[in-house]
C-alpha cells in the first residue's frame, strides 16, 4: 500500500523535499492500493485491512485504535463491519437468509454472523469499498473515445525517448491533477464510500462501550466504562470528578447509538 505519508517518507530518502511531494500530489491526496493473489489491484481512499501478505510500514497506516492493535483493525472498514455487527436489525436478516427490514443493504454487505473478518473482506468487503477500477489507466485503440471530467486524453508517441516522454507526460499532467484534486477528485467514487475522516482511537471506544451497555443493560455509566478498562474512569469518589466521568461516557454513547443508526443505512462513520 502506498499513500501521502509513505511518499514523503520514501522521498525524503532520496533528497526530495516533502513540500515537492505535496506539490506533485496535492495536499488533499490519498489514495491506496492493494494488489491481490490474482495480480489485480484494488485502489481504497482509506486503508484496507492488512494481512500478513502485505508489506507496509507504518508510514503507510494511520494510527492504531489501541497500543498492539492487531493491523487488520488500523482500518476503518474493519470498524464498518464491527458497529454494523451489533445492529439486531441487520442480524435478524441474516437470520432470514437476506430478508427483513434491512434486506437492501443485505445485498452489498451479505452475512456478516461469522466472527472471521477476513473471510468477509475477501468474499465481499473489498469489493464494496474500493475505488472503480475504470480509473485505472488504459490504452484506447478504438476510434470512439469518451472524456470524463475526471479523465486527460492525451496521444503519445510510442517511439523515441522513454525518460523524455515521461518527463513531458509529468509536466502536462502536473496541472491538470492540480484542478482536479482541489474539487471532484476529493470525493470517493465506491460503492459505500466512508462518510467522514475516521478516527480509529474513538470508534473503538465506541464500539467497546456499546458492546459493555448491550451485555449489561441495566448497569450503569460508571458500570459500562469500568468493563472496558476506560481511562477516564478514575476510581475517586468526589461528585464533580463522577459527573465529568458520567457526562463523557453518556457522550460516547450518544454517538455510538447515531453510528448504529447510519451504519444500517450505509453510511458510516456518520454521527448526525
Amino acid at each position: 500500500m502506498v499513500c501521502l505519508k509513505a511518499l514523503i517518507a520514501r522521498a525524503a530518502r532520496i533528497g526530495v523535499p516533502p513540500d515537492d511531494v505535496n506539490k506533485q500530489y496535492g495536499s488533499s491526496f490519498q489514495m491506496f492500493t492493494k494488489r491481490l493473489l490474482s495480480k489485480d489491484i484494488l485502489y481504497f481512499r482509506y486503508a484496507p485491512p492488512l494481512t500478513r501478505l502485505d508489506d507496509a510500514t507504518d508510514d503507510d497506516l494511520p494510527n492504531p485504535p489501541f497500543h498492539n492493535a492487531p493491523p487488520h483493525m488500523r482500518s476503518v472498514f474493519y470498524y464498518w463491519w464491527a458497529f454494523l455487527r451489533e445492529s439486531e436489525d441487520y442480524i435478524a436478516t441474516c437470520d432470514n437468509g437476506g430478508t427483513g427490514k434491512l434486506a437492501d443493504l443485505h445485498k452489498d454487505f451479505g452475512d456478516i454472523r461469522d466472527d472471521k473478518f477476513f473471510d468477509w473482506w475477501r468474499r465481499t468487503g473489498r469489493n464494496i469499498f474500493c475505488e472503480p477500477v475504470d480509473r485505472q489507466i488504459k490504452v484506447i485503440t478504438s476510434d470512439r473515445i469518451e472524456h470524463d471530467s475526471d479523465k486527460v486524453v492525451l496521444s503519445i508517441p510510442v517511439t523515441g525517448d522513454m525518460g523524455r516522454i515521461l518527463a513531458e507526460l509529468k509536466s502536462l499532467l502536473n496541472d491538470s491533477f492540480r484542478e482536479v484534486r482541489q474539487s471532484s477528485y476529493r470525493d470517493s467514487h465506491a460503492r459505500y464510500p466512508v462518510h467522514t475522516k475516521p478516527v480509529l482511537t474513538s470508534l473503538h471506544l465506541m464500539l467497546e462501550l456499546l458492546k459493555a451497555k448491550k451485555s449489561n443493560p441495566s448497569g450503569s455509566l460508571l458500570d459500562w466504562g469500568k468493563a472496558i478498562n476506560l481511562g477516564l474512569i478514575s476510581g475517586k469518589t468526589d461528585a464533580d470528578v463522577l459527573a465529568s466521568e458520567r457526562s463523557a461516557i453518556s457522550r460516547y454513547i450518544r454517538k455510538a447509538e447515531k453510528l448504529m443508526i447510519n451504519v444500517e443505512q450505509g453510511r458510516f462513520p456518520d454521527f448526525t
